[in-house]
């Protein structure tokens, strides 16, 4: 956290507690609700953007010399509480300029003060870790698409080829079927004028041999 960022969130805290003593609340306060007077100050506020996952852990770990976090130990869920230690004031006071004006409250038919601070602030823990089990399952997903993605490619690739190699042999099939059938009978004729010629051969073979005296009969 650079000093300007925490110079800021120390105005912001400051004025948080201004805040809630102008609505009627008595420090120490709710950790949740100090929370939401955080928000309605500064709308954009998220403990997050200063690299801790809840406020519990921003308000200890960064201002731990400016402010006493007590925990209910009688509820039974965790529960804190949050007030300035006794002397802490900051350097410069706080301007208002430099945080945004406070939000008229939205009418609501819940009542706050039946709204349990602990619960609230599980219920963000939880809805935060399951947006990232979500985000989680979504990149897993997407590396799934990416590598059937990937497989449908090759596929219509071997596809296209199958296609092309099934054409040729279709055209050399269609080749020899549709030879014509006059270049079949032609062949065969031949064949047959062949066989004659040899028989013929033959007999004046066979006449020549009586002659010479090499055959009876």
């Amino acid at each position: 956290m650079t000093p300007q960022q925490k110079t800021f969130l120390l105005d912001l805290i400051h004025a948080a507690f201004d805040l809630a003593l102008r609505q009627g609340i008595e420090p120490p306060i709710d950790l949740a609700s100090f929370g939401k007077l955080l928000r309605e100050l500064e709308p954009g506020f998220s403990h997050q953007a200063y690299g801790h996952e809840r406020l519990l852990h921003l308000l200890r770990g960064e201002f731990y010399d400016w402010l006493h976090i007590t925990k209910d130990q009688q509820a039974d869920l965790p529960r804190y509480y949050v007030s300035l230690l006794s002397g802490q004031r900051p350097q410069r006071k706080h301007k208002s300029a430099s945080v945004r004006p406070v939000r008229e409250a939205v009418p609501s038919s819940i009542d706050p003060s039946l709204v349990d601070g602990a619960l609230v602030e599980c219920y963000l823990d939880s809805l935060a870790e399951s947006w990232a089990l979500t985000q989680r399952r979504f990149d897993e997903i997407d590396r799934r698409l990416l590598s059937v993605h990937d497989e449908l490619a090759r596929s219509r690739a071997n596809e296209t080829r199958m296609h092309q190699e099934l054409r040729e042999l279709d055209a050399a099939y269609k080749r020899v079927v549709n030879r014509s059938l006059s270049d079949i009978q032609r062949e065969l004729e031949q064949s047959r004028e062949n066989e004659v010629r040899m028989n013929k051969d033959l007999r004046e073979i066979n006449s020549l041999l009586r002659k010479a005296g090499f055959l009876r009969g």
